[in-house]
């Protein structure tokens, strides 16, 4: 929309699209269907992003060999600019270069052979600290936006996620060329590359230089990358990453994107005044939706928390926002409170979020409403937050995780936990559970005055509660299942077997429970069933 605003741009992935090679899709325009395009403008939202790979995209004089089936993937990437234009909006594409490449691309190629990826991926950095290297990022950049010209723009993630430069692994590189270099050297030299090979084709192209993860190159508040960045590009900042919270007088770090935290936190504070003395333009990476916090949830119904998220912005003078990862994109009340914040003036949280619930459940109910929205934000904010909790826990489950009578002996990894309690440090299992059931309580008694007359919202408020209970009771079954009077394992299991069935209802009855963009489906009713005749069958072994 061309109405005027203090955010611009408004980015959003796509909530139907598919995250990873989507270019390379044959059905890859049924994942951006008018209807879809639609809304996302309907929502505000200026532009929508997808994830891409130069070497897919383009070769060059070094690198003939890459690019081989470019001309479909950048005919793909044109008629999504065009159709997505058609709705007033942009596109802008996640670079995260130069990927690194396998040991056999180095046969050729021996002198750009750079750092080591993560141990068994056989992959090393192409050293950005040679000329042929330096040449491809400028080269290819303004190969894709001279084939893509109506392209909006990229932003940058340059450590972190895929082996890239030398550094974006590691604060110290085995590199013998980039050894000699300091890492903010050479992060700010991959993003000046890129953006001058941009604007040689597309004068207009718009670069975002993200500070995710600068952590592993620099100590917060990474002054030496920012003074090495071009002064031309945008920084986008984390705006709630490196907040300490203290939950039950336990301290912890938010060091993720965070719904239960307003921001900005130290660390996004001194981004923005350093990005603002070097007369940068500063945009914030929030979430508007959900978050990894309940990522499987179509969104988290807090939007006091996204109105005050939204007023802190416009107070530390934010110029555009990136308003989801893959997760939480799809329309909500959510986004319509941010939607409020868009414009010149912007109203205080209550009379924004009035209006979200007047237009969802009827006049004569917003003011109660509001009071249930407003105690939910509250709930929300005593979230213990950590990474392991929101990583490697139960979290994304909920009541479909299975459970485990005897030990599993199977380590918890990366969004994926057995019945390992690790993830609950530095809070223990304990602690942990009693946060959440006493959430889960609360929550409860607040949903319990929410009218009939939104049944989906009301279904997706009913579920959080749902996943709060079940965190606690999957903590106090798995920590307590050996030492337990057998009544009290009973009684948890009976409890989560009630709740499991409660959520198999509202995932047959709605269909975006469960789906993530990057994961696709991590659970279906099929999954829940299977749990819930686990918990039976445990019942009667203890009985």
């Amino acid at each position: 929309s061309s109405s005027p605003s203090v955010f611009q741009p408004r980015i959003a992935f796509p909530y139907l699209a598919v995250f990873g090679d989507v270019l390379a899709e044959d059905d890859f325009e049924s994942f951006y269907p008018d209807g879809l395009l639609a809304n996302m403008a309907r929502l505000g939202l200026s532009a929508i992003w997808l994830h891409a790979v130069l070497r897919d995209l383009v070769s060059t004089s070094d690198f003939p060999e890459f690019g081989r089936n470019k001309r479909t993937r950048l005919a793909r990437l044109n008629w999504l600019i065009a159709r997505a234009r058609r709705h007033g909006l942009g596109v802008y594409l996640y670079l995260n270069e130069p990927r690194a490449m396998p040991e056999a691309f180095f046969e050729k190629h021996p002198d750009l052979k750079g750092a080591p990826g993560s141990p068994g991926d056989g992959l090393y950095s192409m050293c950005t600290s040679t000329a042929p290297v330096k040449r491809y990022l400028t080269e290819a950049s303004a190969a894709l936006f001279h084939q893509a010209p109506a392209l909006t723009g990229a932003f940058l993630i340059t450590a972190s996620e895929n082996q890239t430069n030398c550094y974006s692994h590691a604060r110290h590189t085995p590199c013998p060329r980039c050894r000699e270099r300091s890492g903010p050297q050479v992060i700010g030299e991959v993003v000046r590359l890129i953006e001058q090979g941009a604007r040689s084709a597309s004068p207009n192209a718009h670069i975002i230089a993200w500070d995710w993860s600068w952590g592993i190159v620099e100590d917060d508040p990474q002054e030496r990358i920012i003074a090495e960045l071009p002064s031309t590009v945008t920084l986008m900042v984390d705006f709630e990453r490196g907040t300490p919270i203290t939950r039950n007088g336990v301290r912890s770090v938010v060091d993720e994107y965070s719904l239960s935290v307003i921001g900005p936190s130290r660390r996004a504070a001194a981004h923005i005044r350093q990005a603002r003395d070097r007369g940068m333009k500063v945009m914030a990476k929030i979430q508007v939706g959900n978050t990894w916090e309940l990522s499987l949830l179509p969104y988290i119904p807090v939007g006091h928390l996204v109105a005050r998220k939204f007023q802190a912005m416009r107070d530390a003078g934010i110029s555009g926002v990136m308003e989801s990862w893959t997760l939480g994109t799809y329309p909500s009340p959510n986004w319509s409170v941010a939607q409020a914040y868009y414009g010149e003036t912007a109203p205080s949280p209550d009379v924004a979020l009035e209006k979200v619930a007047a237009d969802l459940y009827g006049l004569s109910h917003s003011k109660t409403v509001l009071a249930v929205w407003k105690r939910f934000a509250e709930i929300f904010e005593r979230y213990p937050f950590t990474n392991g909790l929101v990583y490697s826990s139960v979290i994304q489950w909920g009541p479909a995780h299975m459970w485990w009578l005897t030990p599993s002996g199977k380590p918890s990894r990366i969004l994926r936990t057995f019945d390992n309690t690790g993830w609950s440090k530095p809070f223990g299992p304990d602690l942990t559970a009693e946060i959440f059931s006493g959430m889960a309580a609360d929550w409860q008694r607040a949903l319990s005055h929410l009218p009939s007359t939104a049944p989906r919202d009301l279904a997706v408020s009913r579920a959080v509660g749902l996943y709060f209970q079940s965190v606690s009771n999957f903590l106090r079954f798995h920590s307590r299942r050996s030492t337990a009077p057998p009544a009290e394992l009973h009684r948890l299991l009976a409890s989560e077997i009630n709740l499991a069935t409660e959520f198999l209802d509202l995932c047959r009855a709605d269909s975006r429970y469960g789906f993530e963009a990057s994961l696709q489906y991590f659970y279906l009713p099929l999954d829940i069933q299977e749990k819930i005749v686990a918990c039976r069958w445990m019942l009667e072994k203890l009985s």
